[in-house]
């Protein structure tokens, strides 16, 4: 299953780089390694449909990072969008203020890995 190939080629990048990852080193990984990461779809957070962490993703990219965020592999932090300007992306969206935003924003957001989890699915 190719999501189960995205998690892994993921989880390697996360092992060698450990922490402040961005979905464009992701975005690239994926792409490097014949998976494609562009898409139609966004992360955003459970509850928060306007608050956006990233966006464009194809949906194997998404389910990949949502089932490394579930089983505890990574987590996310809020960072600078400087780090996505020397990445050379930046979503063309608002900086998210607060949670209580009403119209789509962005979450500058970076992975750090925590992992493998007792309970995640090995792949």
């Amino acid at each position: 299953m190719e999501k189960n190939k995205a998690k892994r080629i993921l989880i390697g990048l996360f092992k060698r780089r450990g922490r402040d990852i961005s979905f464009m080193d992701m975005d690239q990984e994926l792409a490097r390694n014949g998976i494609e990461p562009k898409g139609q779809f966004c992360l955003c957070p459970s509850g928060y449909p306007h608050l956006i962490i990233w966006l464009g993703m194809s949906r194997v990219f998404m389910e990949a990072v949502k089932e490394c965020l579930a089983e505890g592999i990574i987590t996310l932090k809020l960072t600078t969008p400087l780090v996505y300007v020397i990445d050379g992306s930046v979503p063309n969206l608002p900086v998210a203020k607060g949670v209580r935003s009403k119209k789509d924003s962005w979450v500058p957001s970076v992975a750090s890995y925590r992992g493998i989890a007792a309970n995640s699915k090995q792949v």
